[in-house]
């Protein structure tokens, strides 16, 4: 079983002159290595495909993908036989990709994911879809203090680091729902591997 993950630009005429396409690419396959079957590439046009062997790349892309909100993130678990590339690769997990990435563009929240037609797989989606909700509200400081919590063992610890009051780091963590992200994080994960 894989995760395809089909990402497509929202509203691209926006971005005249400049092409953010590759620096996602690379953005993507640094920030989720470690859980990539094939690393993310342009496929057509706006569009970017990557296939992850495991939920954490999925979980990391939406991640990324409420924090630019420019993206359309369409998911597709199954069968697949693997190329060289993504490009090059087939199987039921492309298709169901290529057919989520088109449902994200009719939504409100741009995530949507095909696997086989299962409770599990609707509850994962519902997780991915509350997950990007909740992280697209989140303001910069809320970020950075996000960020550097992932890789520290306190919260006095991020104060020290952004040189700001531990009381001042413990409510931006609170508004920035540090301890939620990581739940649902944690429940997208679980339901992803259920659904593969």
């Amino acid at each position: 079983m894989a995760f395809v993950l089909t990402i497509d630009q929202r509203g691209s005429a926006r971005h005249r002159g400049h092409d953010p396409i590759p620096g996602w690419a690379d953005s993507l396959n640094r920030d989720v290595a470690a859980w990539l079957q094939l690393p993310f590439e342009r496929t057509v046009g706006d569009e970017i495909q990557g296939v992850a062997r495991d939920p954490e790349a999925v979980v990391g892309t939406i991640r990324t993908a409420a924090r630019l909100q420019t993206w359309y993130v369409g998911i597709g678990i199954g069968e697949a036989t693997f190329a060289e590339s993504s490009r090059a690769s087939r199987g039921p997990a492309f298709e169901r990709a290529r057919h989520a990435v088109e449902a994200a563009k009719k939504h409100t929240v741009p995530i949507q994911l095909i696997g086989e037609s299962s409770p599990v797989t609707h509850h994962a989606q519902t997780a991915l879809i509350t997950l990007y909700t909740l992280l697209s509200e989140r303001t910069e400081q809320g970020w950075r203090v996000a960020d550097l919590a992932r890789t520290t063992r306190t919260l006095t610890e991020v104060a020290v680091k952004l040189g700001i009051t531990k009381q001042s780091v413990g409510r931006t963590a609170r508004r920035a729902h540090i301890e939620l992200e990581r739940d649902l994080s944690s429940l997208a994960t679980y339901l992803l591997n259920e659904s593969a």
